[in-house]
């Protein structure tokens, strides 16, 4: 039977992330040995500790260049070389994270914290010429048969809500040797209180690596958190996101569109990954480093509708049909 559409848009996101990112806890890569260094072989998805120096916490290999005002060829001498545009180091992520809405009536989260680590294993059988790049200077002539061992970690950290923090909460993750859950908590903004249920409170999680930085040598991402996942789940069920961008507009087309999507939610919102949440009522939030399917972070329902922000404008009359232009 041939494949749908979706079901190859869905493989090659799999493998997309797979070759970028690297394998997660389900995979059957999940153990798997690598012939080079992890952060030369992945992309991205890896948490370098917190503290590190700035040359392991970079790429030496990768710069941004800042653009210069002058575009190739424009108002220039053909025989004069053009200037080298400026260039910035391109630092490594420290942490993952994620922010979700919850209920008055909250009192935990359940957090399950996911990552690889690798660790490189081998000895030196005979002669090699070749030099290898993960290996330290002046060993060239010396076998290196070595590889780098994955090893799936998962660990499930309960975080207490108790209504205003003053400041951030840290909870290590146990036996992580250095891996952090940094927590934020807050009630919702007098701006959208009245988007969202009396009491919702904002709770951000960041995973971070404050584990002892490797400076030297090869061993270095053996520091390293590869294949870095946060999923949260909530007992009572996440409290959809308000979105009040075009709440008092009167634009024909917006309206029929907040009207069409008004059981589609948002639960989760991150700046360095993609939340997703299944069920209805949404009780679980997850991030990956990458967008399984590029696909946005709601979740269809079958239960009325529960967004306020997107249905807002119909609570109003119907606006009258333009006429034809």
């Amino acid at each position: 039977m041939p494949l749908t559409s979706a079901q190859v848009r869905a493989e090659m996101a799999e493998a997309l992330g797979l070759d970028l990112v690297g394998p997660y806890a389900e995979h059957p890569l999940a153990n798997e040995t690598l012939p080079q260094a992890p952060s030369r072989w992945y992309l991205t998805g890896f948490l370098v500790p917190f503290e590190a120096a700035a040359e392991v916490r970079s790429d030496p290999t990768a710069t941004e260049e800042i653009a210069s005002g002058t575009e190739g060829g424009a108002g220039g001498d053909d025989d004069e070389a053009p200037e080298s545009a400026s260039a910035r180091r391109v630092y490594f992520p420290s942490s993952i994270g994620l922010s979700v809405l919850v209920p008055k009536a909250s009192e935990r989260l359940e957090v399950t914290v996911s990552w690889g680590d690798y660790k490189r294993e081998g000895a030196d059988e005979e002669e090699d010429p070749e030099e290898d790049p993960d290996d330290e200077p002046g060993t060239k002539g010396k076998s290196r048969r070595r590889v780098w061992q994955r090893t799936q970690r998962t660990e499930t950290v309960s975080v207490p809500l108790g209504g205003r923090r003053k400041k951030r909460d840290e909870f290590d993750v146990p036996g992580s040797n250095g891996l952090q859950l940094v927590i934020r908590e807050r009630v919702i903004g007098a701006r959208a209180a009245g988007l969202a249920p009396g009491g919702t409170r904002v709770v951000s999680l960041f995973l971070v690596n404050r584990r002892d930085a490797i400076t030297s040598g090869p061993r270095k991402d053996e520091s390293f958190a590869f294949q870095a996942a946060l999923r949260v789940r909530c007992a009572e069920g996440f409290v959809p996101r308000p979105n009040p961008r075009g709440r008092d507009g009167e634009d024909w087309d917006d309206r029929v569109a907040d009207f069409q999507y008004r059981d589609v939610c948002e639960f989760g919102g991150g700046g360095t990954a993609w939340p997703r949440a299944w069920s209805s009522p949404a009780t679980a939030a997850a991030t990956r480093s990458r967008p399984p399917g590029s696909r946005a972070p709601r979740s269809r329902r079958s239960s009325p509708p529960t967004c306020p922000a997107w249905s807002s404008a119909w609570r109003r009359s119907r606006p009258p049909r333009p006429p034809p232009s």
